[in-house]
This record gives C-alpha cells, structure tokens and sequence, in this order.
C-alpha cells in the first residue's frame, strides 16, 4: 500500500512535469516487485491453510479464518510462583506420585508377611439319626499360624519393592528438574519477546515519522524518491519485527502455560 501511494505520488509529480521518468519508472519496478512478492506469500498461505486442514481433518479448500487472541498483556507471574504451579499441576508429576503411593502400600502389605496369622474357624454339623443323642454338633478352632522359614521370598519381595521406590523417587526428581528448566526456559523466552514488542512498537512510530517526512519533502521537491523507497523499506522492517515479536510473545506465553500445567483449550477457548 505505501508503495503504491509512493508511486501514485511519482505519477502526479511526472505528470506537472516536476520529477523525471526515472523516478516514475523505479516506483513502478518497486511496486510491480512488491506484487509479485505479495502473490507469493497469499500463495503460501493458501497452502498453510490447506495444511491446518489436513491435519484436523478437513476438506482441503475449508476456508481458514485465524481469530488473534486478545491484546491485553497480564503481567508476567513470578518464576517461583510458575514454578510452584508446575509443580501442583503437572500431570505427569501426579502419575509418579500416585504410583509411589501405590508401591509403598504393596511394600506395606508384603511386610505384613513377617507378622503371625491368627484364624478363627466355625462348624456346624447335623446329622439325622435315631441313635445318636445329639444329632447336631458345633465346633469352634483358634489358631496361631507362624510362617517361620519361606526361602526368603518375602524378603526378596520387599527389596525389589523399595528399589522400585527409590527408582520412582529418582525418576521424579529428574522430572522436576526437566520441568523447572521448560518453565525457566519459556519464561525467560516470554520476558525477553515483551521487551522486544515494547521497542519495536516504538520503531514502528519512528519509521511512520520517518516516511511521512520523506513522503513530504518528495513531494515538495526537496527530497529523493529513493529516499522515500529507504523509508518504506524501514517502515517494513520494523513492522515485520514487531510482529515477529509478537508471535514470539505470544507462543511463549503458551509455552509458559503448557509448561505449568495449565489446559491450552480452556485458556485459548
């Protein structure tokens, strides 16, 4: 769009005879440049769309209508207080846990073993016969079973139990580890993209000024068309940074939440 006004400006200018067809000729080489590059990238993102198609399963020619997430920027948590939320909400922190609980009441109930079993039994018995005095019969047996030699199997048991449970143990410690360096590593990646969108927010402001000036002085005569083209091409930059930044800060930020445990669906719904 600015080389196109730059070029519109050009012409007004050939056409009052103030510029030479030099300068007409290269805004309209700048401008026919500047379409074939923009034909080029509606084409790739033609083909992306049909690629987020493909991979959610739909027909191949689906309109794809991207929705940006909010602008509101919510102040950047603490590094402990992400850490601690890592580690109340991490899934996979919660399955080692549970299956160290699980470990620790087997070993439980496999020590149990050690210890002597007490039994009671009961019977009733009825028997029909004239000859008898007492055709049914109770019966009641209390007994005390020690289990004094078993080749060490349950000894064997209960070690192969706690080494599991210092495996588990260790593989947790491990996993907190892994975990505490994606927060810090997101969370340092989502601190240093805001600084970056602050600054380059500024530069873009600082090439609008820039082109507008240039755009001015062209036009009074005073300037040169290339450097109006300078100024667009900064323009360009910087908005290309800013977003840039942007898409950096936002993809940390989601990086930071998946890493704390949060459920992506719900936060982006």
């Amino acid at each position: 769009e600015a080389l196109r006004s730059h070029r519109q400006v050009a012409q007004n200018l050939f056409d009052a005879g103030t510029i030479t067809k030099n300068d007409l000729l290269q805004a309209e080489v700048r401008l026919s440049d500047a379409n074939q590059r923009l034909l080029t990238l509606q084409n790739q993102r033609s083909y992306n769309a049909s690629r987020i198609n493909n991979i959610i399963s739909r027909p191949l020619d689906r309109e794809v209508v991207p929705a940006e997430v909010p602008e509101e920027v919510l102040p950047l948590p603490l590094l402990d207080k992400s850490w601690e939320t890592a580690v109340t909400q991490r899934p996979e922190i919660k399955i080692v846990d549970q299956e160290l609980k699980i470990n620790e009441l087997q070993e439980s109930a496999k020590r149990t073993e050690y210890l002597p079993t007490i039994f009671a039994e009961g019977a009733y018995n009825y028997s029909k016969n004239q000859f008898m005095i007492h055709e049914d019969n109770w019966s009641v047996v209390f007994g005390l079973n020690i289990n004094l030699f078993s080749g060490g199997a349950t000894k064997a048991e209960v070690s192969k139990l706690r080494v599991r449970t210092e495996q588990l143990r260790e593989e947790k410690n491990k996993l907190l580890e892994d975990i505490r360096l994606e927060v810090q590593r997101y969370y340092l990646d989502e601190s240093s993209a805001r600084d970056n969108v602050t600054s380059t927010k500024d530069a873009i402001r600082q090439a609008e000024e820039n082109l507008r000036i240039n755009n001015v002085r062209y036009e009074e005569g005073v300037g040169t068309a290339t450097d109006v083209l300078d100024a667009i091409s900064l323009l360009t930059v910087a908005e290309k940074n800013y977003y840039r930044a942007l898409y950096d800060m936002r993809r940390a930020h989601a990086g930071l939440l998946y890493a704390t445990g949060e459920d992506l669906t719900q936060k982006y719904k």
